[in-house]
């Protein structure tokens, strides 16, 4: 009996990564969210993504296999967040964590905030123009460093206990998910899409 998908909701924003978000600074490195551009669609294949603009200019994600400033490690070149997490974020620490700011390839506009267990079978995005494209998800990311400071609005070096306290509120998927596409090639992911579940696909 085939299992039957689940609605897990629709593609609010797609972005890429222009640049690194770490960067060094005058006391370590920080997070600068300022290289994050949202675009309109998302070439995707398994070395990464491509954005493009409503114009058609293609702007390459820093986790792209063949970006200048590569940050590519095999299991990160796709990333997948879910918007009601961003609420939890802000309730935390603040207003200033907006909706993409942690850096997500795609949002996903959601009644849920799921973890891992939530995610497993085949993640398939339905395009508005009738297309769909399969994924799985690989892991959860975990927290950062960098960010946990940038959530804190931290301007100096956080207490060892209040930085594993952030990180611990940060992980389990509130930071978002890594995915991997089901076919190799590429792939073109449009806002508006509609995500759905297949468990145990």
């Amino acid at each position: 009996m085939e299992n039957k998908p689940i609605e897990l909701g629709t593609v609010a924003i797609l972005q890429v990564q222009r640049r690194p978000l770490k960067q060094n600074g005058s006391n370590g490195r920080v997070y600068v969210p300022e290289g994050i551009v949202r675009v309109d669609s998302l070439a995707i294949t398994d070395r990464g993504v491509v954005g493009y603009t409503v114009s058609g200019d293609p702007i390459q994600d820093s986790h792209h296999a063949d970006h200048p400033e590569s940050r590519f490690r095999g299991e990160n070149a796709i990333s997948v967040g879910f918007l009601p997490h961003y609420e939890s974020l802000r309730q935390e620490f603040g207003s200033h964590l907006v909706d993409g700011i942690a850096g997500e390839n795609i949002l996903v506009a959601s009644e849920l905030a799921p973890t891992m267990a939530d995610l497993a079978g085949v993640l398939r995005f339905d395009n508005p123009d009738g297309s769909s494209i399969e994924c799985s998800c690989l892991k959860a990311m975990a927290p950062c460093d960098e960010f946990s400071h940038f959530a804190r609005r931290a301007s100096t070096r956080l207490h060892a206990a209040v930085l594993k306290e952030t990180l611990q509120f940060l992980d389990g998927g509130r930071r978002g998910f890594t995915l991997r596409l089901k076919k190799r090639g590429e792939a073109i992911l449009s806002s508006g899409a509609r995500l759905v579940l297949i468990p145990g696909g």
